[in-house]
């Protein structure tokens, strides 16, 4: 099959994004793309600017099913630039991690009550004349 140079630069981006990705990760083959041309060209994408596009939908459609439990299947990122779509994972990733912070910081409180509400208390009538 030919392919065009926009295709075969599509490949070499992800070629080298998986190796980043691996550099990064110990050799980790974790969140790797394929870079076999024709898998993209079935789901339409032939350009770098296409794929980081998908890129980011799919992650945004990922993030907000892990956050709300269903994914946004209803919305339509066409016409919407990829940095666009990053930065409201970024917002939607920040507003989770300072929900986690403070259920972490009230979950903590409420341990450091138990703990207080439950401390060792003698229970017998000399407990406070030995005090």
């Amino acid at each position: 099959m030919i392919y065009s140079q926009e295709q075969l630069a599509l490949q070499s981006h992800i070629e080298a994004s998986n190796k980043k990705i691996r550099d990064e990760n110990q050799g980790s083959f974790l969140m790797l793309s394929t870079s076999d041309i024709e898998h993209w060209a079935t789901y339409g994408i032939t350009t770098i600017a296409q794929y980081e596009h998908d890129c980011a939908v799919s992650t945004y459609m990922e993030v907000y099913r892990d956050i709300n439990g269903v994914k946004p299947r209803w919305m339509s990122f066409e016409g919407v630039p990829a940095a666009k779509i990053w930065d409201e994972v970024n917002k939607m990733m920040e507003a989770e991690n300072a929900e986690q912070k403070e259920r972490e910081d009230e979950d903590a409180k409420h341990t450091a009550e138990l703990a207080h509400n439950n401390r060792y208390r003698p229970n017998n009538v000399f407990a406070g004349a030995l005090a």
